[in-house]
């Protein structure tokens, strides 16, 4: 395969040689006077090179057409895969944003569900030092009314030491069950904290996966970007193989029907010169 201009830069001899040919048939045929033997063998030499020389044009950019189709429809059907795959790499990242959203709001509520009893806890704390400070005043007081009671224990009421005894087990009953209100509120606190965790590896790995589609997204676009302009090189090539199959071939039909007329030689030549103008297009 090969380009218009490259092809016109190797032809550019030929092309002189078929213009210098033309112009001495068109000499000839100005001529006034019959050809001699020996001028009518140049004419046909020069039509015969003419003919050989266009012929081979036709052939090559036949050729050319051929595979430049191959080639855009190649590189069509590879966009093609290339745009698909992008459109499936977007949704999949779509659907990754979905996920990270759901996880996010359950992220965001286990949070306030930690925060939660993370103040019940506070609070169960709270009343436990505040119970075991009772406690302890009530210890105190009923060690020093056991104390009395025992001294005067010959006195009526001197059991009035064991209502302190009840009070000490009431702060006890309340101290017991704010310390097991503590372990409970600890445990959901871990528990809380452990989802939280969760999340936050599925959100590291969902991050983690959309990075890495956004990164195919981005050599994607550019891969794609890269096979349209391959496309309208080869596109462009063709047009203009083509345009040179059918003008070559069109006036390589005329002389070879036997026309060597002064205005298909004129065309002839300005053919050839407009594809020499063609090397530097």
């Amino acid at each position: 395969m090969i380009s218009v201009q490259d092809y016109l830069e190797k032809m550019l001899p030929i092309f002189k040689v078929v213009i210098d040919c033309a112009g001495t048939l068109l000499e000839k045929n100005a001529m006034n006077h019959a050809p001699t033997q020996e001028e009518m063998e140049q004419l046909q030499n020069g039509a015969q090179e003419i003919k050989k020389n266009l012929e081979q044009m036709e052939k090559d950019a036949a050729k050319q057409v051929s595979l430049y189709e191959e080639k855009v429809k190649s590189a069509d059907d590879t966009n093609r895969q290339t745009i698909e795959k992008l459109t499936a790499t977007y949704e999949e990242l779509d659907r990754l944003k979905e996920k990270q959203t759901a996880e996010e709001i359950g992220l965001a509520q286990v949070k306030r569900e930690t925060d939660e009893e993370i103040d019940n806890l506070k609070n169960a704390q709270k009343e436990l030092v505040e119970y075991r400070r009772k406690q302890e005043e009530a210890v105190r007081a009923i060690e020093k009314k056991r104390q009395e009671a025992i001294k005067w224990c010959w006195v009526p009421g001197y059991n009035i030491y064991l209502a302190c005894d009840y009070a000490v087990e009431a702060c006890n009953g309340n101290v017991e069950s704010l310390e097991h209100r503590c372990v409970d509120c600890q445990k959901s606190v871990e528990q809380f904290e452990q989802r939280a965790k969760t999340y936050r590896e599925k959100l590291g790995e969902i991050e983690k996966r959309r990075d890495g589609l956004s990164a195919q997204c981005d050599e994607l676009r550019q891969k794609s970007r890269h096979l349209q302009e391959i496309l309208s090189e080869h596109k462009k090539q063709l047009v203009y193989w083509e345009d040179m199959r059918v003008k070559v071939a069109d006036l390589g039909s005329r002389l070879s029907a036997g026309s060597m007329a002064p205005d298909d030689l004129m065309e002839l030549m300005d053919m050839m010169e407009m594809f020499g103008e063609g090397i530097g297009a």
